[in-house]
């Protein structure tokens, strides 16, 4: 059964569970402490409300030049966006027409060719008949043999 399925019927079966009590019979909650909440965000919306235009722009000056080059910054080959939707369509329709395997009347003849090749190599493939390694005839194995030597 996939996950997601497996998640949403596991969702569904505790949505209307009761809270989980304490060994002291008291409603038992986690609290978590995003990072988000640490502060600073407050700190930032400060300054950013006392700060004059002026004192805006010689921050944002100072450290606009300190900043790195955005990652797409590396590739040097870079085609624009239409480009690369146009040419992802055509690679589509090539991949839409191309067969994963071969047909059956090609594989018919791969499979003949490679047996040729092989038969050419090696030699023509004659049957070997399995013998008993105890009396040496064909028929039976050492355990079932009935010769006593």
């Amino acid at each position: 059964m996939p996950r997601h399925i497996l998640a949403s019927l596991h969702f569904n079966e505790n949505v209307h569970r009761d809270t989980q009590l304490s060994k002291e019979g008291e409603k038992y909650f986690k609290v978590t402490y995003p990072k988000f909440k640490l502060g600073y965000v407050k700190d930032i919306k400060k300054l950013l409300f006392t700060l004059s235009k002026a004192e805006m722009l010689e921050v944002f000056n100072r450290y606009s030049s300190k900043a790195p080059a955005p990652l797409s910054a590396q590739f040097e080959d870079r085609v624009d966006k239409q480009s690369a939707v146009k040419a992802y369509e055509e690679n589509r329709k090539k991949r839409s027409t191309v067969l994963l395997f071969p047909t059956s009347a090609e594989q018919d003849t791969l499979q003949q060719r490679s047996s040729v090749a092989a038969e050419a190599v090696t030699g023509p493939r004659t049957a070997t008949v399995r013998k008993c390694s105890k009396c040496k005839r064909p028929g039976h194995n050492r355990r079932n043999c009935t010769v006593s030597l």
